[in-house]
């Protein structure tokens, strides 16, 4: 996300050069680029992230000379805490081995995999101007991390892992939002929040049903059947306290 969020920067001001009028534009696109994609978490990603990797005198290490020294501090910082929490000990050890990252790169015996994950596939893009994509998968890097880094950089493979596999949008969020908005409904007025998780759960989880051949349920039918079932509960309390 960050590299790609630095490219576009690049075209915004390019943008705002060729129209003098539109004067603010890269300051708008500066504010949210501060407070979001140079955050951290980001930062920290797009440093351990194997496909962003350099070769530099013969060994592959992550690309530190593409950020300023405060940056990567506030990336070092952000990887100790998330290994070691309040932890002072394991926030140590997570800061030895970043400096030993920094300092060796990817261990000889480690780096086989990494030319593959670092490789480009061109494409043209609708201007006609060749751009290259990543197409190393992202459970190829987590594999390279778990399998060939794990054994000597412990803690920041634990990072690792949590910083490639987070979120870079709030369209999960979103959806979930929208979910909960077709749920409740004015027709469902008395529905609880318990069964109304137990519904929002069952609608998604019928969605990786459907990605598997198995048939996705509808909103009505996620509500019918539980609405049934929690009525039979009902009746079933009644008749014992009878």
């Amino acid at each position: 996300m960050y590299p790609v969020a630095t490219q576009l920067r690049a075209h915004v001001k390019a943008f705002e050069e060729k129209h003098p009028t539109l004067k603010g534009v890269l300051s708008l696109f500066d504010k949210r680029y501060e407070s979001t994609i140079r955050s951290p978490a980001m930062l920290a990603a797009y440093l351990l992230d194997p496909i962003y990797f350099l070769q530099e005198e013969g060994d592959w290490t992550p690309p530190f000379s593409k950020l300023s020294v405060p940056d990567q501090k506030d990336a070092k910082q952000f990887v100790c805490e998330l290994y070691g929490g309040a932890d002072k000990e394991k926030q140590a050890v997570a800061a030895k081995e970043w400096d030993l990252l920094e300092l060796s790169g990817v261990p000889t015996d480690c780096g086989g995999p990494v030319p593959s994950l670092v490789e480009r596939k061109d494409i043209t893009d609708a201007k006609g101007k060749k751009v290259g994509i990543e197409v190393a998968a992202l459970s190829l890097r987590l594999r390279f991390w778990r399998k060939k880094l794990k054994a000597t950089f412990q803690a920041l493979a634990f990072a690792a892992e949590r910083l490639l596999c987070m979120h870079a949008t709030t369209c999960a969020a979103e959806r979930n939002w929208s979910l909960w908005g077709n749920i409740f409904t004015k027709a469902r007025n008395r529905l609880g929040q318990e069964r109304a998780e137990k519904l929002i759960f069952i609608r998604q989880n019928s969605v990786v049903l459907e990605s598997r051949g198995r048939g996705v349920l509808f909103d009505e039918e996620v509500m019918m059947s539980l609405l049934g079932s929690g009525e039979e509960e009902e009746e079933e309390a009644v008749e014992a306290s009878v």
